[in-house]
């Protein structure tokens, strides 16, 4: 009986924050119409009755760069659904998802409610990175797969279709098993032809050489000391909170590859992937109830009311 009740509580608190992030979504979704919107929205409206072709030709001569997922979501259903609705349902949709993947982790609800209505970056995404949050989707839709690691990792490598940032979220975590693999043949003396997997992405590095350095000097951007003082603030956190899981070198090989992004792209987009990989381990701790996440959510906190004031006052977050 007790068990039944519990879970009972869990489906129906789940859902109360669910219908919460869809009638935030809604909301808005209806003030946010300026800055990027103005443009998002205009394709949206205009896309739908298109050809495949045109719809394509229609999309890259009003948004700068192409995002196939993006492209493909709002020409299929933008006939079908308002854009406030359509983009409600699927930020609704990712909130469980990210709600699945914290209890995954065992994070205790009442963390995993605050993260989602008060987080800066939950807005962000929600309202402002349009296309960064189909990425982002899949990432957390692969993290809720347990089993088939065929699927998972197809997903994730789908998720890089679906913004070029997520290249930048992923390669911290490749750079740690590219060196840690690296460290465990040289201390072994001997040539392993698992080193060639992680070679072979060299070799296409031709191919895509031009398209990657286009979505670079697209985002280019000479980082400025605030950018580095941010970067080290998270970076020592996540260090507190591997240490206790010791995984110190991990966490450490990590910020690596962030700290050099830091001088090519956006402080801001490097900021928050930081913020991923410190939640990464300090959720861990204590089921996320600790400082380190109390303190962070309360300066992030401060950033939401900014942005929504923003956002009430010209129509976008970043006034």
């Amino acid at each position: 009986m007790v068990k039944i009740s519990l879970n009972l509580f869990q489906v129906t608190s789940r859902c109360i924050l669910l219908i919460a992030i869809f009638s935030i979504s809604m909301l808005l979704g209806g003030l946010y119409t300026e800055g990027d919107q103005i443009v998002y929205n205009e394709v949206y409206d205009g896309i739908g009755s298109l050809t495949l072709v045109e719809a394509f030709l229609f999309y890259t001569q009003n948004i700068s760069t192409i995002e196939i997922v993006h492209f493909l979501f709002i020409w299929l259903l933008s006939s079908y659904f308002s854009k406030i609705l359509l983009f409600s349902i699927l930020n609704t949709i990712f909130a469980g998802l990210v709600v699945r993947v914290f209890d995954i982790m065992k994070v205790n609800f009442f963390v995993t409610c605050a993260f989602l209505i008060s987080n800066y970056y939950i807005y962000v995404l929600f309202f402002a990175a349009e296309r960064l949050k189909f990425g982002y989707f899949l990432l957390f839709l692969a993290l809720c797969i347990q089993s088939g690691r065929m699927l998972k990792n197809s997903l994730l490598l789908f998720s890089m279709a679906a913004h070029f940032q997520m290249i930048l979220v992923y390669a911290p975590k490749v750079f740690e098993i590219v060196i840690s693999s690296l460290v465990r043949l040289l201390k072994a003396q001997r040539f392993n032809l698992s080193i060639i997997v992680f070679l072979l992405p060299l070799l296409f590095l031709p191919l895509v050489g031009d398209a990657l350095l286009t979505k670079l000097l697209a985002y280019q951007y000479e980082g400025t000391i605030f950018d580095y003082v941010r970067i080290s603030g998270f970076f020592l956190l996540t260090l507190w909170y591997a240490a206790k899981e010791k995984s110190i070198k991990s966490a450490a090989l990590f910020f690596i590859p962030l700290f050099i992004a830091v001088y090519f792209v956006s402080g801001d987009r490097v900021n928050m992937i930081a913020y991923t990989y410190f939640l990464y381990f300090a959720l861990r701790y204590k089921n996320g109830l600790n400082v380190g996440v109390f303190i962070t959510s309360v300066y992030f906190f401060g950033k939401t009311v900014m942005f929504l004031s923003s956002v009430n006052q010209f129509g976008h977050g970043f006034g």
